[in-house]
């Protein structure tokens, strides 16, 4: 049996992988460390992705990419100084949240190191991977101690509690999916 310490979830794009991470967030009372991240809009009205610590009283907040025309600019270093930021300021999480790595962390390698030792660790990940391929998402799904599972419109209901089930058991089981 192949003994999992990790979940992340995968799927389309708005198909409801950060909803089903927010729902099973407020149905658990545990510290928790972390990001998310979040669209928004900047003052010139250009669309921005935000991260944001998944505790509110950090106040570990800030733009990690803006949308120029046609495709992403991504600002790595903010990705490594927020993203580092948020996974460190709580020392001892019981649950480590990570929503969403994908392509835009690529050349964020601090971050990616951080994530890395993070997973090698014994504390629990509740992650989303970006639908994209990437690199960075390929080095991940190499890993044998995550457990991934697909978010469809079929199932997007069920798996909030599938999580919350695993994550109270404290180890997944490749069997139990």
């Amino acid at each position: 049996m192949n003994e999992k310490k990790h979940i992340f979830l995968y799927g389309e794009r708005q198909i409801g992988k950060s909803t089903i991470v927010q729902k099973v967030l407020t149905k658990l009372d545990v510290e928790m460390g972390g990001f998310y991240t979040k669209f928004d809009v900047s003052s010139d009205g250009n669309k921005i992705l935000q991260l944001q610590s998944v505790n509110e009283e950090d106040s570990i907040c800030g733009e990690v990419a803006k949308w120029c025309k046609t495709t992403w600019r991504v600002d790595a270093n903010a990705f490594d100084v927020l993203g580092v930021q948020a996974l460190t300021k709580n020392p001892s999480p019981q649950l480590y949240v990570m929503d969403e790595c994908g392509r835009l962390e690529k050349d964020a390698k601090q971050l990616q190191e951080c994530i890395l030792g993070i997973l090698d660790g014994e504390t629990p990940v509740l992650g989303v991977l970006h639908y994209k391929n990437s690199k960075w998402k390929e080095v991940l799904r190499k890993r044998e101690d995550i457990l991934f599972l697909e978010a469809t419109k079929e199932n997007r209901n069920v798996l909030v509690e599938r999580v919350i089930c695993f994550l109270q058991k404290g180890t997944f089981h490749q069997t139990m999916v």
